[in-house]
């Protein structure tokens, strides 16, 4: 009885072992059990790949729906700051603010030459 114990707990570590180098390392799965990678302070990971694990799925669905309502509402808000910003700027038509006369070609002649004789 104790021999046959003794040989399933060497095949039991054995799998362990052929797990962990296809999934990680000796240290992950000696520490971690199960073959389940661990993170430095001793927690499972988030990210399973490029994607959350199921569980980080499952506790993020309740929200899910909250989520895009408050994203919809402040890219509304976003959106209505910006068009009535330029609403506003359109109806403006500058006529208090005094233009200064157009030169006449003279005035021009002599911007030229003074700019050339530096």
């Amino acid at each position: 009885m104790l021999i046959a114990i003794n040989s399933q707990a060497r095949g039991l570590v054995g799998r362990r072992v052929a797990a962990a180098a296809t999934h990680g390392g000796l240290r992950s799965t000696l520490a971690g059990g199960c073959g389940q990678q661990r993170s430095k302070s001793g927690q499972a990971p988030v990210y399973n790949g490029y994607r959350f694990t199921d569980s980080i799925e499952r506790g993020r669905q309740p929200y899910a729906i909250k989520n895009v309502a408050t994203a919809f509402g402040l890219a509304g808000l976003c959106a209505s700051v910006y068009f009535y910003s330029l609403y506003a700027v359109k109806q403006e038509d500058y006529s208090d603010v005094p233009m200064p006369d157009m030169p006449s070609q003279e005035e021009k002649l002599a911007i030229v030459q003074a700019s050339t004789k530096q």
